[in-house]
């Protein structure tokens, strides 16, 4: 018990250093511009605009993640227990929407979505962040250590 309370304590600490500000930046905005936030957050559903827009986020979120875990576990295992040649080679190519600019996934966002505008359908908004996420994947899960 004695070796936990530190953390306990830390943890706690934490929390409050993280939440305490945003419960005060939200009361000041309510008691500053009369605006309240949950009644907006309420409202998205009633303008035709914004209908759904919460769901799909929430939709788009868990399959980009799904579709990340599905193809960058399997990929990681490879790089960080076996040794095979050009793996280096390999790694680099895997990493490098990690450190690509973020002009160039621009362009290749509009690529994908088309001349048609911001119709942004889940499969291509997933297809988007899905090299991003697996990069971090790879590059993080294929170390060398052991944990």
């Amino acid at each position: 018990m004695k070796k936990r309370l530190p953390g306990i304590f830390a943890l706690a600490g934490y929390s409050l250093l993280v939440i305490a500000p945003l419960y005060l930046a939200l009361d000041r905005l309510v008691w500053v511009a009369g605006f309240d936030p949950y009644a907006w957050i309420n409202s998205l559903n009633e303008n035709y605009i914004t209908q759904g827009v919460i769901g799909f986020t929430f939709l788009q979120a868990t399959l980009s993640t799904l579709f990340t875990l599905i193809i960058g576990i399997p990929i990681a295992w490879q790089l960080g227990r076996h040794k095979w040649p050009l793996q280096s080679f390999v790694k680099s190519i895997l990493t490098m929407p990690f450190v690509m600019p973020s002009i160039v996934a621009a362009m290749g966002f509009l690529h994908i979505i088309g001349p048609a505008g911001l119709n942004i359908r889940v499969d291509e908004s997933t297809m988007v962040h899905d090299p991003n996420n697996c990069s971090c994947l790879v590059q993080y899960g294929s170390r060398d250590q052991v944990l």
